[in-house]
């Protein structure tokens, strides 16, 4: 690109402004260990949440602790993970700060529910006294309350 302070990157073919290439490189040839070490006690938690959690982001998130927990740069580990290296520093930033309550989502914005907590309940009573399918389940909710959801 003529006139531009944009240069071709080795590493890829989209144009990266001059100084930020050059910060960028640096850092990819050193290369950053970080200083993860984890008390065994925190250790054990991330290795039987990698083994039980029904949630896949808290799984991830675990196991990218534990690998940096391993003698590995924050970006091997991104490799192995095949994330983004500023998400892996991301999460061990948050993990110094949080704690375990990193690995879960936070709650999210949005519309507040258009159910009261009354029909949950009655619909978890249901479940557990006769499971029923979906359409079932649909029509005795219509019985009860004259509409739908």
């Amino acid at each position: 690109m003529r006139g531009s302070t944009a240069e071709l990157s080795p590493m890829r073919s989209t144009p990266v402004f001059c100084g930020m290439y050059r910060a960028m490189k640096t850092r990819i040839q050193m290369g950053k260990l970080l200083d993860t070490r984890l008390i065994e006690q925190d250790r054990l938690a991330l290795e039987q949440l990698v083994r039980k959690s029904p949630d896949w982001r808290a799984l991830e998130r675990a196991k990218n602790l534990l690998l940096l927990c391993q003698p590995m740069l924050s970006r091997e580990v991104a490799k192995v993970q095949n994330l983004n290296i500023c998400t892996v520093r991301e999460t061990w930033k948050r993990w110094l700060s949080e704690g375990m309550k990193c690995l879960c989502d936070k709650p999210r914005s949005g519309a507040p529910s258009k159910h009261d907590q009354a029909v949950f309940d009655r619909q978890l009573q249901w479940a557990r006294e006769q499971p029923l399918t979906a359409t079932q389940l649909l029509q005795r909710h219509v019985a009860t309350l004259g509409r739908i959801l």
